[in-house]
């Protein structure tokens, strides 16, 4: 999640503007099918009585109304429906080989699913106003899908509109289109090094930051609790003395056997120095975080057994909020416990 921000809005989770020049830059709608272009009408009329958490609970609503039909959509020609938020209450979907008729069904269930949101909400005055465009186009350009989207809103806010942008226009745009899908691929690059580490392959310490910050602001809004565990190995000195490269060895064979052996959802990034990880455990109570930390104990020392050298590990966790609620408090106390490990003799989770 943390390299896609660029190209995904924080409310809806749905890829936004830049994600959805992304997807055109890489040729994802069929020879035929249907764009929708989706606007939350009355909306803000509304803003001052629903407050801001109000409004994103409404887009939200809309949101996982899109993201239901695009689970369940038929996948065409290897090209697959999807939806983005284009702008504050402006949604896009991509409907590759529905004819306008099945694209007008199709929003008829999303409209009414949103309806029925609305009506439990007891929101007065918000509807949804869906335009449906036909493309025909087997080569388009990045910038089709951009102009025709901009068509629709031009007709819908403004009643009347060009039925085509003027030769320079379309160049203008299509040429636009291509150097911000280009510099997003740049950003993408550059983001991505900087929080990799570049011994294990793994997210490093920048990154386990930023996943941090996101796990503390969902305890703070829902109270989801989360742990850390600090692993750290108890012989890479060992192994640097016969060289180097013997102990960055032991480091990429520790991140593997670590980010395979975790759960669905938890991470595992190298952390500042040396053969120490640090593992996040989303939703693990501390209970829950003991139970990890002595399953990946037990399974580094076994997988390593026949090793001239076996290789085991000291484990101190952490958990949000019996231990701290703040993530310098969560690394000081991991750190605490890790310390702690290595003078009961390592080879210990505390």
């Amino acid at each position: 999640m943390i390299l896609d921000e660029f190209s995904t809005d924080p409310c809806t989770g749905l890829p936004n503007f830049f994600g959805f020049l992304e997807m055109c830059s890489n040729s994802f709608f069929d020879e035929t099918g249907a764009i929708a272009i989706v606007e939350i009408s009355g909306i803000i009329h509304l803003k001052g009585t629903l407050g801001p958490k109000g409004t994103e609970d409404c887009i939200r609503a809309l949101a996982g109304a899109l993201r239901a039909s695009v689970a369940a959509a038929p996948q065409q020609s290897g090209m697959k429906t999807t939806a983005f938020r284009y702008g504050g209450d402006e949604f896009v979907m991509i409907l590759p080989g529905f004819s306008h008729a099945e694209a007008e069904r199709e929003m008829a269930k999303i409209t009414a699913a949103f309806q029925e949101y609305i009506k439990n909400q007891q929101l007065n005055g918000i509807n949804l106003h869906v335009t449906i465009v036909e493309y025909f186009d087997p080569d388009a350009r990045i910038a089709t899908l951009i102009k025709a989207v901009y068509m629709a809103l031009n007709r819908r806010h403004r009643d009347v509109g060009p039925s085509a942008l003027p030769a320079w226009a379309d160049e203008m745009m299509d040429g636009m289109a291509e150097r911000i899908h280009r510099t997003l691929v740049l950003l993408r690059e550059a983001r991505t090094m900087a929080l990799t580490d570049d011994i294990s392959g793994l997210p490093n310490h920048r990154a386990a930051e930023l996943y941090m910050e996101d796990l503390m602001k969902k305890h703070q809004n829902n109270g989801t609790p989360f742990s850390i565990l600090l692993v750290d190995g108890d012989q890479l000195k060992a192994y640097n003395e016969i060289s180097y490269e013997k102990g960055n060895e032991v480091i990429r064979l520790m991140g593997a056997l670590l980010a395979g052996a975790v759960r669905h959802g938890d991470k595992v990034v190298r952390w500042l120095s040396g053969d120490e990880f640090l593992v996040l455990l989303p939703g693990a109570d501390r209970k829950a975080a003991l139970q990890v930390a002595e399953r990946l104990r037990v399974y580094m020392a076994e997988e390593t057994a026949k090793m001239e050298m076996p290789v085991t590990i000291s484990i101190g966790v952490a958990s949000c909020p019996e231990d701290a609620v703040d993530t310098s408090g969560l690394i000081k106390t991991a750190e605490e416990a890790n310390n702690q490990a290595k003078r009961l003799g390592k080879n210990q989770v505390v």
